[in-house]
């Protein structure tokens, strides 16, 4: 009985660590609209301006996709910029609003849950597909 108990109390410890996967997952859950804004810095011959571009998703493959292309690997709160922010949405209603970077040495996507800022990886497969649409505006 003991080693039952110590069974059930290891198991419940196990489970405790620093993992928001699932509690990002269920804030994700039934997101039918992606936006992903990208933002571009082109230099001029004066200054540097920013340009904006915004990619509307509706297709639930791709939204869901990048919905779980958010690993639970933690990543370092890089310094790099960012490539541009993907907002979630449901029923057209805002739920969450990141910011990513997808240079290979910057990968990473910053966003809060509850009172917490995380930085998590983003999967290859994701990070694919936010380069892919990032190709169709330069």
């Amino acid at each position: 009985m003991k080693r039952f108990l110590f069974l059930i109390i290891l198991i419940a410890f196990a489970g405790c660590g620093d993992s928001i996967k699932g509690t990002l997952d269920k804030q994700l859950m039934g997101v039918d609209k992606v936006k992903i804004y990208f933002t571009n810095i082109v230099p001029t011959k004066d200054t540097a301006t920013e340009q904006r571009a915004i990619i509307t998703i509706t297709n639930l493959d791709t939204v869901n996709m990048l919905a779980q292309s958010i690993t639970d690997e933690t990543s370092e709160f890089y310094k790099c910029g960012y490539t541009g922010t993907i907002e979630f949405f449901k029923d057209n209603i805002s739920i969450s609003n990141m910011q990513f970077n997808l240079m290979n040495e910057c990968n990473h996507i910053v966003f809060r849950v509850k009172d917490n800022i995380y930085s998590k990886k983003i999967s290859d497969k994701g990070i694919e597909v936010l380069n892919n649409y990032y190709k169709t505006i330069n």
